[in-house]
C-alpha cells in the first residue's frame, strides 16, 4: 500500500545496472509482480487538503486539541512554523533546537531543514523569515515570535539551556513525535474548527502535505515569487 514503490524500485534498478548486473527478464518478471502486489487495493489517493492558518490557531489553543492524546507541545507553533517553512509533517517532527538560529536583533529566524524526501534528518538547506508584525501588534501567525515562544515553552518544560538535540515539537516526555501524531493532531484541530476530516468515500480529507499546500497558497497571497515558493 505504498505510492511511491515504483520509484523506489526504478531508483534500485538503476543502481542494480550501475553496478555493472545486467537487468534480466526474471528481475523484470519479479519486479512487475512487486508492483502489483504493492499497489493492489490501494484506492483512490489520499488528500491534502490546505486549511485556513488563523483559524486553526485559535482552535489549537482550545482545549479539545491540548488535551488530545499525542498532541506536540506548542502545537499553535508547530503549525505556524510548518505552513510559512513549507515543511511535510515529518521534517517537523525531524527538527531540533539546535537546527533553529534566533536573531533578536533583527527579529529574524532561520531553521535548517532537509531538502532530500529519502533522508528526513540530512540536514542541507535554512530557510529564513523576518518578524511578519507591524506597528507592535502581534500577528498570531508570525513565524519568528512563534519559534521564539516555542524556545520558552521548552525551557519551562526542559528547563535552560536547551539541549541542542531536542526535538523542536516534542511531546511532554521530550521525545521526537511521529507522523501519525502531526497528522492526527492536525484532523483534531479541524474537527475543532468544524471543519470533516473524510470525504464521502470516507477517505482521509487532510495529510501530511496539507502544511506545504497551506504554506504555498499563503505565500503566493503574500506576493513571494512562484519560483521561490
Amino acid at each position: 500500500a505504498y505510492r511511491s514503490f515504483r520509484n523506489y524500485l526504478g531508483k534500485a534498478r538503476e543502481q542494480h545496472v550501475l553496478a555493472g548486473h545486467p537487468w534480466s527478464e526474471l528481475l523484470a518478471l519479479a519486479a512487475r509482480k512487486s508492483i502489483l502486489s504493492v499497489e493492489r487495493g490501494l484506492g483512490p489517493a489520499r488528500q491534502s487538503l490546505p486549511f485556513e492558518l488563523l483559524d486553526a490557531l485559535v482552535a489549537a489553543r482550545s482545549a479539545a486539541v491540548v488535551r488530545a492524546p499525542g498532541v506536540p507541545l506548542g502545537w499553535h507553533n508547530l503549525l505556524t512554523t510548518a505552513v510559512y517553512f513549507i515543511m511535510r509533517e515529518i521534517e517537523v517532527a525531524a527538527a531540533q533546537v539546535g537546527h533553529l538560529e534566533l536573531d533578536f536583533v533583527k527579529l529574524s529566524v532561520s531553521l535548517r531543514l532537509p531538502v532530500s524526501k529519502t533522508d528526513q534528518t540530512g540536514i542541507g538547506c535554512s530557510r529564513s523569515w523576518a518578524c511578519l508584525c507591524r506597528d507592535a501588534v502581534r500577528r498570531p501567525d508570525c513565524p519568528f515570535h512563534s519559534l521564539a515562544g516555542q524556545l520558552e515553552l521548552l525551557e519551562g518544560f526542559f528547563g535552560a539551556p536547551l539541549d541542542p538535540s531536542l526535538p523542536l515539537f516534542p511531546d511532554k516526555a521530550g521525545n521526537v513525535i511521529s507522523k501519525a501524531a502531526v497528522v492526527k493532531t492536525l484532523e483534531t484541530t479541524m474537527e475543532a474548527m468544524g471543519q470533516p476530516t473524510v470525504n464521502d468515500a470516507g477517505c482521509k480529507l487532510y495529510g501530511g502535505h496539507s502544511f506545504r499546500v497551506t504554506g504555498a497558497r499563503r505565500l503566493a497571497a503574500l506576493g513571494v515569487e512562484i519560483a521561490k515558493i
